[in-house]
């Protein structure tokens, strides 16, 4: 599992995320699986957002936010493979990721 994305490097530091942006019910419960890579993510500038659909399926959205190199993340399949590690075990799954260098 990568531990970073973009050029930064350094571990990020744990941290609680209370809710995605989703309204299903089971966003704020996919927030603690997906606490870590949000934290990564938003530590290099990106910010990110989630729906959780009926299926417990994640479609999670990456936007360059502040980053100085949207082009700089690793590629989808890093990030999807990533996402289902960390929720492995949980009733969640990845159905989508959308990337910062595609339009919303």
């Amino acid at each position: 599992m990568v531990d970073t994305f973009g050029p930064r490097g350094a571990r990020p530091a744990v941290v609680a995320v209370v809710e995605g942006t989703g309204a299903a019910q089971g966003s704020a419960g996919a927030a603690r699986h997906l606490a870590r890579i949000v934290a990564t993510l938003e530590r290099d500038g990106f910010a990110t957002a989630w729906d959780v659909d009926a299926s417990d399926g994640i479609t999670f959205r990456i936007g360059a936010g502040t980053a100085d190199c949207a082009e700089c993340l690793v590629p989808r399949p890093v990030i999807t493979a990533m996402l289902g590690d960390a929720l492995k075990g949980t009733p969640y799954h990845v159905t989508e990721v959308v990337m910062p260098t595609e339009p919303p």
